[in-house]
């Protein structure tokens, strides 16, 4: 009897419970609302991992275009040591360089640098292609060919000259090379520098020849 009124007790406290939020049934619903939460929020996180990850990608697409850009506008350089010889003063001889082939951009423009040590009066004239370089000074030039010339000297003494031209006995400047623009039209190109002697100076040695050359957006 003791026992089967204990029975009773028991499932009078149990039923109320099982309707209660405390219950098992109650637990349950409250983890689902948690998890379907927590299943929104990761959702969030994969949606700004994917916009981060497509802004990531385009910035290496910029980042790879901004270093090609820079590689397309680098200094190229070409030296030839010498000594090497010419008696001409009314054209540019070729001396064998120093020669270089650059890609000019579609802007045309180009940066040129030179340096050459010549053992007396002597004129140096940038070529493109084969043909002597238009827009060049003509003051340099003393070979009446109407090339222009990059540099030239009459000082009467072995002299190392560089651009750009200025006027005066001698048309370059005696310190380190300055960069002169030059217009042309877009493509690959070759260039060269060439030599030529100043009037009565007789045989001149041209060395330690230097030309760089930079296209320019």
């Amino acid at each position: 009897m003791i026992l089967a009124l204990a029975a009773v007790l028991v499932i009078a406290v149990a039923v109320p419970a099982l309707g209660s939020g405390g219950t098992l049934f109650g637990l349950a619903t409250h983890a689902n609302k948690k998890a379907e939460r927590a299943l929104h929020r990761s959702k969030r996180a994969l949606k700004r991992a994917s916009r981060g990850l497509k802004r990531g990608h385009n910035a290496r697409l910029l980042a790879s275009g901004v270093s090609q850009t820079v590689d397309s506008t680098r200094v190229q350089s070409a030296v030839a040591s010498g000594p090497d010889s010419t008696n001409i003063d009314t054209s540019f001889e070729d001396l064998g360089g120093p020669r270089l082939a650059v890609t000019v951009p579609s802007s045309g423009l180009i940066e040129v640098w030179a340096q050459v040590t010549m053992s007396d009066d002597g004129t140096v004239s940038l070529y493109q292609d084969g043909q002597p370089m238009p827009g060049q000074s003509q003051f340099c030039d003393s070979t009446g060919s109407n090339a222009g010339a990059l540099m030239s000297s009459s000082a009467g003494q072995p002299i190392t000259i560089a651009t750009p031209g200025t006027l005066g006995i001698i048309c370059g400047t005696d310190g380190a090379p300055g960069p002169v623009l030059f217009k042309t039209s877009a493509g690959q190109h070759t260039y060269e520098l060439r030599y030529a002697t100043c009037g009565c100076a007789g045989s001149v040695d041209f060395t330690d020849r230097k030309l760089f050359v930079a296209p320019r957006l």
